[in-house]
């Protein structure tokens, strides 16, 4: 993996997970979307951040104390990641930020002569 992102022609990479019951694979985004406890203060926080070795991405705008974080390590695996810190009692809820692609419409081919004009 390692080898394909230093790679200069490849822009990302990125582990895409396939789950029963879902048509279509999820990509991904190598975030952890995350609720902190109310009155966890800065302190705790940070102390969380240092524990998993994690920085924060940005805050949901809107939504107080969710966070999108980042593995300091390129190679974490996040859906793993993603369960160590739901169990914490820092946080309210982890997840894996994930993403589907988009569904791509068919091609439509026609035999009638005259569409293309």
């Amino acid at each position: 993996r390692g080898l394909v992102r230093r790679n200069p022609d490849v822009e990302s990479v990125h582990p895409v997970y396939r789950f029963k019951g879902v048509d279509a694979p999820m990509i991904g985004t190598g975030q952890i979307v995350l609720k902190l406890r109310s009155g966890l203060g800065d302190t705790g926080r940070e102390k969380l951040l240092s524990d998993y070795r994690i920085r924060i991405f940005d805050q949901a705008e809107g939504l107080s104390r969710v966070y999108r974080v980042v593995p300091v390590d390129s190679d974490v695996e996040v859906v793993r990641l993603a369960e160590l810190l739901a169990a914490d009692w820092r946080t309210v809820w982890a997840q894996p930020n994930l993403r589907r692609p988009p569904r791509t419409p068919p091609a439509v081919v026609t035999s009638v002569e005259f569409f293309g004009r």
